[in-house]
């Protein structure tokens, strides 16, 4: 149900306006709050981005697996997570391999479809780097591709 206004006339949909001292105006676009002295905008768009675009971890060789085995463990705990803003929750997360010197079989996001993820290794060499990406995508089936993190292990 839209809510209606009286325009003098007749009933009309009223619009989301605010006053910007002086008179009442539509806002242009994004989210709009109240600083105290004037309005700001705190959100225009959909946005992904990573806590940490470099991830790094050692690798030790795995005699039961016959290969170099390991997990990212800097910085901090090794984690990345994308961090959202706009779009409509719930949102739903996908790791994708983009590039690298080690296939997305050998070194892998453990979580893929979580906002935060650590890696995995396992491979015939002791090291190697690989880049991936998160893409988002909210209740709107709106979607968006967060910036890179490149992942090595040595």
């Amino acid at each position: 149900m839209a809510i209606k206004t009286y325009n003098g006339t007749a009933f009309a949909d009223a619009t989301a306006k605010y006053y910007n001292g002086s008179a009442w105006v539509e806002p242009s676009s994004g989210v709009k709050r109240w600083n105290g002295s004037a309005w700001e905008v705190v959100s225009t768009a959909f946005e992904a981005t990573l806590t940490q675009t470099t991830l790094s971890g050692s690798t030790s060789y795995n005699s039961s697996l016959g290969s170099y085995t390991g997990v990212t463990s800097s910085p901090g705990t090794g984690y990345t997570a994308v961090t959202v803003t706009g779009g409509k929750a719930p949102f739903t997360y996908q790791w994708f391999y983009i590039s690298g010197t080690v296939s997305s079989i050998n070194l892998f996001p453990q979580l893929p479809t979580q906002y935060a993820t650590r890696f995995g290794f396992n491979y015939a060499l002791s090291g190697g780097s690989a880049v991936y990406r998160c893409q988002v995508t909210d209740a709107d089936n709106n979607v968006i591709n967060s910036d890179t993190v490149t992942v090595s292990f040595s």
